[in-house]
């Protein structure tokens, strides 16, 4: 509460606010395919000491390219389909190595884009596994960044979209199974 002239006035009185967006406009949907992924992705990795083979193929790139074709009218994706695929793009390659990643993966991200001479964008050698755990995040994610109400539900429905077409190509898209990581990956894992 603040006091304005003589009278007490509390925090936002007078003040119309935002419509909130309901929980269709702020949500990602996944179906129960892409959940059963991610949970699968958690115990390989985790549990399992397995790891997804890098380079990836398709790649993130690669997916959200497709994505942009499927969503194309006459080949020509709208704008916003556009901006929201490159920035998940750079927004992938800045977010991987920070808050994608397993602590099991951590060593394998070490080596494939800090060790070699050639410097390699995540979103060209990872995969839709990686991705998926992106999505999730976002929400999350835009709450922090203060995104626009209008933005936020335009950047959710086409989420929403590229949720959808991960579900419909997952076949083609997400590996059945990760690769078993050795002896030597493990033990070195165990040192950092």
């Amino acid at each position: 509460m603040r006091k304005v002239g003589d009278r007490k006035v509390t925090e936002g009185e007078g003040i119309p606010s935002a419509p909130a967006l309901s929980a269709e406009q702020s949500s990602i949907v996944l179906h129960s395919t892409l959940k059963r992924q991610l949970i699968d992705d958690w115990e390989f990795v985790t549990k399992d000491h397995k790891l997804v083979p890098l380079p990836r193929e398709p790649s993130v790139s690669a997916v959200l390219s497709t994505w942009l074709l499927s969503n194309s009218r006459r080949g020509i994706a709208d704008k916003a389909c556009k901006e929201i695929a490159e920035g998940l793009r750079e927004y992938f390659d800045m977010a991987l190595g920070t808050m994608l990643l397993y602590k099991f993966e951590r060593f394998q991200y070490n080596q494939i884009i800090h060790g070699s001479a050639v410097a390699a964008k995540p979103s060209k050698v990872y995969g839709a596994e990686h991705l998926l755990r992106l999505i999730v995040k976002l929400p999350t994610l835009l709450v922090r960044a203060r995104v626009s109400d209008e933005k936020q539900t335009l950047i959710f429905s086409k989420m929403n979209d590229l949720a959808k077409f991960l579900h419909k190509n997952g076949k083609l898209v997400f590996l059945p199974e990760y690769s078993p990581a050795g002896q030597d990956y493990i033990a070195k894992t165990r040192e950092e």
